[in-house]
């Protein structure tokens, strides 16, 4: 069956409205996280490794269209937790994760945009080097790697809550502090 020109170009023009839609209730400000780019890649050294080696997954991005009323999504370890009121429109949120990469670290999305609520971003502590040392998530801000307030959830992964996305990942150890025994 030959499908006429308006609806072929329906599913474009949805996507379309939805895109030019997408940005226009969404406050952006200062805090916004800094656009990752490839004159911008972080330095991951500072990042803990898997202990098993890097992750085996079938992708490396996953996606979900989050609204006024929250939601979630995950990936490998890594959790976005986005409240209620967070956004104040349908909002697609990412994550997206370096399949053959040692270091624990992922993408965050979306980029330039200043959530109306702190949202909650978990990343792997347990089966890494960081595991049983006091680390911090960190995010990317461009130009070096700014600790978070960070807490240990019950199922091992470490919490930090964020109004911004950009390029975040575990702690390998605490930087600036020297532990002696006595």
């Amino acid at each position: 069956m030959r499908l006429g020109p308006m609806r072929r170009a329906g599913p474009v023009l949805l996507l379309t409205a939805i895109w030019a839609c997408e940005g226009n209730d969404a406050p952006v400000g200062p805090e916004a996280g800094a656009r990752v780019s490839a004159s911008t890649s972080p330095d991951l050294s500072a990042l803990a490794k898997y202990v098993d080696g890097p992750l085996d997954l079938p992708t490396d991005l996953v996606q979900q269209l989050i609204g006024p009323a929250g939601g979630s999504l995950s990936i490998g370890g890594f959790e976005t937790v986005v409240p209620p009121g967070a956004v104040s429109i349908p909002t697609l949120f990412t994550i997206l994760v370096s399949l053959g990469d040692e270091r624990v670290h992922a993408e965050f999305g979306p980029h330039d945009q200043t959530f109306l609520q702190p949202v909650t971003l978990r990343t792997p502590y347990l089966g890494t080097t960081a595991e049983g040392k006091a680390v911090r998530v960190l995010w990317w801000d461009g130009a070096s790697w700014v600790p978070l307030e960070t807490t240990v959830t019950a199922d091992g992964r470490l919490e930090a809550s964020t109004t911004h996305f950009s390029e975040y990942g575990t702690e390998e150890e605490l930087r600036g502090i020297t532990v002696s025994g006595g």
